[in-house]
């Protein structure tokens, strides 16, 4: 009898089924819809040498299936609808089994069955379907859009691990370059973090910015959702937005409880040039928030309500290439914080310091009343790096770092 050990909602009942699993498709277990983490316990012996599984998926997304506390050799594999062979795993003797891959909706099956030496054993089965994919509606109009694992792995979600939230702004079909080298850099920094890029691309890639804007709340929302079913607390939620990710990123963090961790605002493109009414508000929503303003594309008010703000020389203000090399700067500043020895001016923004209890040297609003420096980047093999920090320490004497 198959009993239902834990699903993501925690739930204490446990489900029974009817009957043991059927050794053919034909027989399968129905599962139901897959959404989350489900458990279940169940047993082969030398009569019953298999038991079938069958679920759904409502939509696209990471599958991880594990098999554990095995006494003998079992196997498992994963099934199309009409039984076509997708993923086995056939490790020898008692060790567990694992499968993982992207999925997309529809149903599927699961073969347990006995491996090369069986004698009998009960097996742990774990499932976790992430759903990363989905669709938002604005009107009549839907568009796709995802949180996936920056780096396209299909490992499970964590809701233990520090997680941070990429998101990219308008016009961005696929993934920018510059933001794939920002998620790779902070991937890098710890082992136990998990990178996350919000894609919704399918919203943003419009003719007008204006029209990107307005699915900036929708797609929040889907992100809200998404971690809030995974169940990754507040406390563990780190949002960086570039342009008009800005503004997702602001809203999203509107929609958190209590605000979200970190924020790190990218030349943030929150309103039409030279306005400010969205509202956006980084230091209000987050524990702690840092922004860097480098072009004309950014806006300056919103990048100002960061607990910390710097302007960044990348290139002309006018040019959109400037307003990527926003984000290329600051990924090679985490970059070096990788280093055994981190840069002069890196050093100050390695991620674990950003935080409200730590000390920096930058006085507060000290350049034009809203900013705590400048940083003057050069261009060294193919990417950005920095050149020079400027900023006033607390005695408001003028303080020149040169790398």
């Amino acid at each position: 009898m198959i009993e239902q050990l834990e699903s993501r909602t925690l739930l204490s009942a446990w489900a029974t089924f009817s009957s043991d699993p059927g050794g053919s498709m034909a027989a399968a277990a129905d599962l139901g819809s897959l959404g989350g983490i489900k458990r279940f316990t169940d047993s082969l012996s030398k009569s019953d040498r298999a038991d079938f599984f069958k679920f759904q998926v409502a939509n696209k997304g990471n599958f991880n299936l594990t098999l554990s506390g095995l006494k003998s050799n079992v196997d498992v594999q994963l099934l199309g609808s009409s039984g076509g062979l997708l993923s086995t795993s056939d490790n020898a003797g008692k060790r567990g089994e694992q499968i993982s891959r992207f999925i997309n909706g529809g149903t599927y099956y699961i073969r347990v069955y006995a491996g090369g030496g069986f004698k009998g054993s009960a097996y742990r089965m774990q499932l976790q379907a992430d759903l990363n994919w989905g669709r938002i509606s604005k009107g009549s109009e839907q568009k796709d859009v995802a949180l996936v694992f920056s780096n396209d792995s299909s490992q499970p979600i964590s809701k233990k691990k520090e997680t941070w939230v990429l998101i990219h702004g308008w016009g961005a079909p696929g993934r920018p370059i510059a933001l794939s080298r920002l998620a790779g850099a902070v991937d890098k920094t710890s082992r136990t973090d998990q990178v996350l890029l919000l894609d919704w691309s399918d919203a943003s890639t419009t003719s007008n910015v204006f029209d990107a804007a307005m699915w900036a709340p929708i797609a929040a929302q889907f992100a809200a959702d998404k971690l809030r079913s995974w169940g990754i607390p507040s406390s563990k939620i780190n949002i960086m937005g570039h342009s008009l990710g800005g503004l997702v990123g602001d809203q999203l963090a509107q929609k958190i409880s209590g605000g979200v961790n970190r924020f790190v605002a990218l030349d943030p493109a929150t309103d039409i040039p030279g306005t400010f009414f969205s509202g956006a508000n980084f230091a209000a929503r987050s524990r702690y928030s840092l922004a860097f303003i480098g072009s004309d594309y950014g806006t300056p008010a919103a990048a100002a309500t960061a607990d910390e703000t710097f302007i960044m020389n990348v290139g002309p203000k006018n040019s959109p290439i400037t307003h990527s090399n926003v984000v290329d700067l600051f990924a090679s500043m985490i970059l070096s914080n990788v280093r055994k020895t981190p840069d002069a001016i890196s050093k100050w923004f390695d991620l674990d310091r950003l935080a409200p209890d730590v000390s920096q040297p930058f006085k507060k609003d000290a350049f034009n009343g809203q900013y705590e420096g400048i940083i003057d980047g050069q261009q060294k093999g193919g990417a950005w790096w920095p050149k020079t920090l400027t900023y006033k320490n607390a005695a408001g004497k003028t303080v020149v770092v040169n790398v």
